[in-house]
C-alpha cells in the first residue's frame, strides 16, 4: 500500500475512540499488512530492531504483534533476511537501519551468544536499548550493558512500551539515515558521491551541533567525519541525477540508487534526501529537482499512473531539465505524461540486460555533462534573481557575466539539449545590459578626471608666465634708469623673452597633442584587447566543439564496428544453425535406415559434426542415434549385472560400484564381484546408504529396521514397528525419517532408539514418498497434491498441486525439488523464493512412475516407469528433452547413477539388474570399434546435401581418427 491510501489506512489504525464499545477491532493480519507497507516505503528502515532467542519465539511475535497495532515497524530474523544473503551481515543491517534497539530478557536470550553479540553492535553504534523482561531472569545474570538500564516489565508495563519508543523519536531517526549514509560511505572508501549536499547538509550540521550535550545515543566518530568532510566539500559537488519512481518499484530503485553511487553519482533520491516527517514533502521534491543536471524517469504501470509521478516530471519540463527515462516494467505509451510520449527510453525490463541498460545510462549521463552542469548552475542564479523580485545587484558581472553570455549564445547557435529556458535567457540578458551600462559610465569619469587634469596644467604654466613677466617688467624699469645705453640691450632681452613665450607655447601645443595621441592609443590597445578577448573566447569555443565532433566521430566508429561485429556474429550464428540443423536432421534419421553401412555412417558422422558445432539441446537424439546403429551392428547395449527370480523391489549404491538389491523373494543381496545374501525371510522394502560412515540402513514390511555397517551382519535396531515401513531416508547422523504404509511419517532417533510422529503441513494427508538432501534438507509428498519442503532450521516451504503425487526427489544442494503424479506427469519446485515456481517437464511418462534419482552431482535426473522407459534429463533444463532409455520387455522399478554419472544402473520387474552407458562419446567410441564406414559420393548428396558435404565429411574424417573417449576433447552429453 502507497500513497494517500496508505496515509488514510494509517490514520484509520491509530484513530482512538471515545466510546467504551469500538465498531471493530483490528486483526493480526491488518496491523502486520500496514506495518510492512510503512516499512516498504521507508526504504525498509525500521522503528525498533527485536533481538531475542529463537526458544522464546511465542514471546517475540507477542510483542511483535502489539507494536503493529501502535504502527511501530520492526525487523526480525526470520522474516526480514533474504534467501541466500549473509545471516551475520544482514543482522548488522538490521540493526543499523533501526532507530531503537528492543532487547527481550530471558535466561535463554542472556545465555545466547548471537544476542550478546547484537547487543554490543548496538552500544558501539549509540543505538537506543529497551530491555523488556518476557521471562523471569535475576538481576545479576543481566549483561553489564543494560545492568544499569530500567527494563520494562512485559505482563506489567507493556502499555509504556510504544511511549518509550516515541520519546527522542526524531532525534534518534535523524541519527540512523546520517549513520547509514556515513557507514555507506565508509565501505564505498569515502566516496564523494555519498556525501551530503543542500538542505540535507544543514539539517545534519543542526543536528550535530544540537548532539554536543547529550549523555546518550551520541553521534558516532564515523558520523562526525562524514558530516565535516561533507561540509568541507560543500561547493563542489552537485546533483547529477534526480531520480522519479512509483514506491511499489523501490526495491529495484533502491539497487539502481546504489549502483549509481558507486559508480560516483551523485543521487537525489527521495528516500536518502527526504527527512522522516518533512513538513512539506512537495517542497523538498521540488527543491531536489532544481537542484539535479538530469531528471531521470523510472517507467512501469504504476509510475505512469501515479499523479505524484505527473507532478514531477510538469515541474522538471518547465525549469528545462535534461529529462532521461528507462523502462523497468512495460506501459501503454498512451498513458505516458505528453513530456515523456517523444524521448526515447533505455530498456531495463530484461533481468539478464541489467548490466548493459546500466552502462548505456551512464554514457547518457555523461553526455554534454559540461554543457548540462552549466544549465543547472546558470538556471540557480536566474532563479535567486526571480525570487529577490529581480535586484540588479544579483546580475552577473565581468568576466562571469561574459561567459554566461558566450555560453547562451553558443548554446543557440548549437541547439543544444537541454534548451535555454526563457527565465536564464532574461536574466543573462539583464546581466549583459548592465555590464555594457557600467562600461559606459566609467569611460565618461575618466574623461572628466583628463579634463580636470589638463586644466591645473594650463592654470599653473600661466601663474609662471605671469611671473616670469614681472621680474622682466621691472629689470627694464631698472636698466631704464641706469642709461639710456642699455635700451638696445633692454629691447633684445625683449625680444628674447617673446621668443622664450613663443618657445613655450609651442612645447605645450606638442604636449597636449602627445597626451590626446596617448589617450587615442589607450582607446585603440583597449578595443584591441577586448576584440583579443573576444577571438580567444571563440577559439576555446571552437576547439571544445571540435573536441566533442572527434569525441562523437570515435564513438560512432566504434558503435559501426561493433555493429559491424555483431552483424558477423549474426551471419555466423544462422550458419551454424543451419549447419546443426542438418547434423540433427541426420541424426533423426538414421535409426530409421535398414540398410547397416548407412544407418552407422550417418548416426557416426552426424554426431562427430554435431560436437564440432558445439551442439546443444539434441543429445537425446544423438544418443538415440547412435544406439540404434549399435543395435544394428549386434553390439550389446547393456550389461548385466545379476539375473535375480523374483521382481527388484528396493536398489541403492554402496561403497564404490557396490549395488545392494531387494527383491520380492524376500533376499537382500551384495552385488559387486558376487553375488552375497544379507537377509533372507524379510521383506524389504527400503534401503538408505550413508557413505560417509559406510552404513546400509534396512526398512521391511514387517516394521523392523536393520543397519550394516561395511562388511559386518545385518544388526536390527528396531523390532516390530507397529506399522509397515515402505521408505527410509537418514536425516543426519542422529535420525532417521521414516514412511509407512498408513502414510505417516516418523523420525526415530538413533542414540536413545525411540520413535515419534513428526508434525508436517498436511495434517491428515496420506504421504505417499519422502527424500533428504545431503545438506539434511527433507521433503515429502502427498496423495492430496502436498508438497512441503524443510529445512535444516525447521523452516519450510510448502505448495499444493491439482494432482495425485506419488514420488519426490531433493538433489544435494536442495535448491529444488521434483515430484511426480500417478498419472506419470513430472514438475520441479523452485526453492528459495518467497513461494515455490513449478515448472513442468517437457514429458512424462506414459504410465506411473516408480523411481526418481538425483545424480550425486545433482547436475543429472533420472525417472523410471512402469511405460518400461528410463529417461535421463539435465536438471536445471527440464524443458529439455530427456535422453529416452526404451529397449526393455519389462516395467523398471528401480534406477541409480554410478558415482562418476557415467551409467545407470537399472533394477526390473523380471529381476534384472543392468548397467546402461549414458555418456554420448562412449556409446561413440563402441560404434567406431565395430564399424569405420564412410558415405559415398552418391550416399552424401542424398542424405547430406552438397552445401555440407564438405564440412560433415571433413568431421567425420577427423571424427574417424579419435580412440578412447577418455583421451579426446569432444563435448559429450553427459
Amino acid at each position: 500500500m502507497v500513497g494517500q491510501e496508505r496515509m488514510e489506512a494509517e490514520k484509520w489504525l491509530l484513530h482512538k475512540f471515545d466510546a467504551i464499545t469500538v465498531p471493530c477491532v483490528p486483526s493480526e493480519l491488518h496491523t502486520f499488512y500496514l506495518a510492512e507497507s510503512r516499512k516498504n516505503g521507508e526504504n525498509l528502515y525500521t522503528d525498533a530492531f527485536i533481538s531475542y532467542s529463537r526458544k522464546v519465539s511465542s514471546k517475540m511475535q507477542e510483542v511483535r504483534a502489539f507494536l503493529h497495532r501502535h504502527l511501530v515497524t520492526t525487523w526480525i530474523d526470520q522474516e526480514d533476511i533474504p534467501k541466500g544473503e549473509s545471516y551475520n551481515d544482514e543482522v548488522q543491517k538490521g540493526i543499523e537501519q533501526a532507530d531503537t534497539f528492543v532487547f527481550l530478557i530471558s535466561p535463554e536470550t542472556i545465555a545466547s551468544e548471537a544476542c550478546q553479540k547484537e547487543l554490543r553492535y548496538a552500544f558501539l553504534l549509540q543505538k537506543k536499548v529497551i530491555p523488556v523482561m518476557v521471562k523471569n531472569t535475576p538481576d545479576e545474570e543481566l549483561p553489564k550493558p543494560i545492568r544499569d538500564l530500567q527494563y520494562i516489565d512485559w505482563k506489567m508495563q507493556k502499555e509504556s512500551l510504544p511511549i518509550e519508543l516515541l520519546e527522542d523519536k526524531d532525534y534518534l531517526n535523524q541519527h540512523k539515515h546520517i549513520l547509514i549514509q556515513a557507514l555507506k560511505w565508509e565501505k564505498l572508501n569515502h566516496n564523494n558521491a555519498i556525501l551530503l549536499r543542500g538542505h540535507a547538509l544543514d539539517r545534519a550540521l543542526d543536528w550535530l551541533e544540537g548532539a554536543k550535550d547529550r549523555k546518550k545515543n551520541k553521534p558516532t566518530k564515523i558520523q562526525r567525519d562524514f558530516i565535516l568532510e561533507s561540509d568541507q566539500k560543500r561547493n563542489e559537488l552537485d546533483y547529477e541525477v534526480f531520480i522519479s519512481y512509483s514506491r511499489k518499484d523501490s526495491r529495484f530503485v533502491r539497487q539502481l540508487n546504489n549502483d549509481l553511487e558507486e559508480r560516483g553519482k551523485t543521487t537525489w533520491f527521495d528516500q536518502e534526501n527526504i527527512p522522516t516527517g518533512a513538513k512539506d514533502f512537495w517542497e523538498e521534491i521540488k527543491k531536489g529537482i532544481a537542484a539535479s543536471m538530469n531528471y531521470l524517469f523510472v517507467i512501469s504501470p504504476d509510475s505512469i499512473n501515479s499523479e505524484y509521478c505527473v507532478q514531477e516530471v510538469e515541474y522538471a519540463a518547465s525549469l528545462g531539465k535534461r529529462i532521461i527515462t528507462i523502462n523497468y516494467e512495460d506501459a501503454d505509451i498512451e498513458q505516458f505524461p505528453k513530456q515523456l510520449k517523444s524521448i526515447n527510453w533505455i530498456d531495463f525490463s530484461n533481468v539478464d540486460n541489467y548490466i548493459s541498460a546500466f552502462g548505456q545510462l551512464i554514457r547518457e549521463l555523461d553526455t554534454d555533462r559540461d554543457y548540462v552542469s552549466m544549465h543547472s548552475y546558470w538556471d540557480r542564479k536566474a532563479r535567486e534573481w526571480e525570487e529577490a523580485t529581480r535586484n540588479p545587484a544579483l546580475l552577473l558581472r565581468g568576466v562571469i557575466g561574459r561567459e554566461a553570455w558566450n555560453w547562451m549564445v553558443e548554446a543557440s547557435k548549437a541547439e543544444k539539449r537541454p534548451r535555454v529556458t526563457k527565465l536564464q535567457r532574461e536574466f543573462i540578458q539583464a546581466s549583459h545590459r548592465e555590464s555594457r551600462k557600467n562600461r559606459r559610465l566609467r569611460f565618461a569619469a575618466i574623461g572628466n578626471v583628463v579634463f580636470m587634469v589638463l586644466a591645473v596644467i594650463f592654470a599653473v604654466y600661466a601663474f609662471a608666465q605671469v611671473v616670469e613677466l614681472e621680474e622682466e617688467k621691472e629689470l627694464v624699469l631698472i636698466e631704464k634708469e641706469k642709461a639710456e645705453q642699455a635700451e638696445q640691450r633692454a629691447e633684445e632681452a625683449r625680444l628674447r623673452a617673446l621668443q622664450a613665450k613663443y618657445t613655450s607655447d609651442s612645447l605645450r601645443l606638442v604636449a597636449e597633442s602627445h597626451a590626446m595621441l596617448a589617450e587615442r592609443q589607450k582607446e585603440e590597445a583597449d578595443r584591441q584587447r577586448a576584440y583579443a578577448l573576444r577571438k580567444s573566447q571563440q577559439a576555446d569555443s571552437l576547439r571544445l566543439i571540435a573536441m566533442q565532433s572527434a569525441e562523437r566521430a570515435t564513438f560512432n566508429e566504434q558503435t559501426a564496428k561493433g555493429a559491424l561485429k555483431k552483424a558477423q556474429q549474426v551471419t555466423e550464428e544462422i550458419q551454424k544453425y543451419r549447419q546443426l540443423s542438418v547434423a540433427q536432421n541426420m541424426m533423426l534419421r538414421a535409426p530409421d535406415m535398414e540398410d547397416q553401412h548407412v544407418r552407422s555412417s550417418l548416426a557416426r558422422q552426424a554426431y562427430v559434426a554435431y560436437q564440432l558445432l558445439g551442439g546443444k539441446g539434441s543429445d537425446s537424439d544423438a544418443y538415440r542415434s547412435l544406439r540404434s546403429a549399435l543395435k544394428i551392428q549386434e553390439v550389446p547395449l547393456s550389461e548385466n549385472m545379476a539375473e535375480l527370480k523374483h521382481p527388484v523391489q528396493a536398489m541403492v549404491l554402496g561403497k564404490g560400484e557396490e549395488v545392494f538389491v531387494a527383491s520380492e523373494d524376500e533376499r537382500l543381496y551384495r552385488l559387486n564381484e558376487n553375488k552375497e545374501t544379507l537377509l533372507k525371510d524379510k521383506n524389504v522394502t527400503s534401503l538408505a546408504y550413508d557413505p560417509f560412515q559406510d552404513k546400509l540402513f534396512i526398512a521391511t514390511r514387517e516394521g523392523d529396521i536393520y543397519t550394516v555397517k561395511g562388511n559386518d551382519k545385518p544388526e536390527r535396531i528396531l523390532s516390530k514397528f507397529k506399522e509397515s515401513i515402505i521408505s527410509i531416508a537418514q536425516e543426519n547422523e542422529q535420525s532417521l525419517l521414516l514412511l509407512s504404509a498408513e502414510g505417516i511419517l516418523y523420525r526415530f532417533d538413533l542414540a536413545g532408539r525411540e520413535w515419534s510422529i513428526i508434525d508436517i503441513h498436511a495434517k491428515g494427508e496420506k504421504v505417499t514418498d519422502l527424500a533428504v538432501s545431503p545438506n539434511g534438507t527433507w521433503a515429502y509428498c502427498t496423495q492430496e497434491g502436498t508438497v512441503e519442503v524443510i529445512s535444516p532450521d525447521s523452516t519450510s516451504q510448502w505448495v499444493k498441486v491439482k494432482h495425485r503425487l506419488w514420488n519426490i526427489a531433493l538433489p544435494p544442494h536442495a535448491n529444488e525439488v521434483t515430484f511426480a503424479s500417478v498419472e506419470g506427469r513430472m514438475y520441479q519446485g523452485m526453492l528459495g523464493r518467497k513461494k515455490m515456481l513449478i515448472k513442468p517437464f517437457s514429458k512424462g511418462h506414459l504410465s506411473m512412475i516408480s523411481d526418481l534419482r538425483y545424480s550425486d552431482s545433482g547436475e543429472y535426473l533420472a525417472s523410471a516407469g512402469y511405460d518400461r522407459t528410463v529417461r535421463i534429463w539435465k536438471a536445471d533444463e527440464p524443458k529439455e528433452r530427456a535422453i529416452e532409455i526404451d529397449d526393455f520387455d519389462n516395467w523398471i522399478h528401480q534406477v541409480a547413477f554410478s558415482p562418476d554419472e557415467e551409467r545407470v544402473f537399472i533394477g526390473t520387474n523380471s529381476g534384472a539388474v543392468n548397467v546402461v552407458e549414458v555418456r554420448l562419446d562412449r556409446l561413440f567410441y563402441k560404434l567406431n570399434e565395430v564399424s569405420s564406414d564412410t558415405l559415398t559420393e552418391q550416399e552424401w548428396e542424398e542424405y547430406v546435401g552438397s552445401e555440407y558435404s564438405e564440412m560433415f565429411r571433413a568431421g567425420a574424417v577427423e571424427g574417424s581418427q579419435e580412440k578412447d573417449p577418455d583421451e579426446v576433447n569432444l563435448q559429450t552429453g553427459l
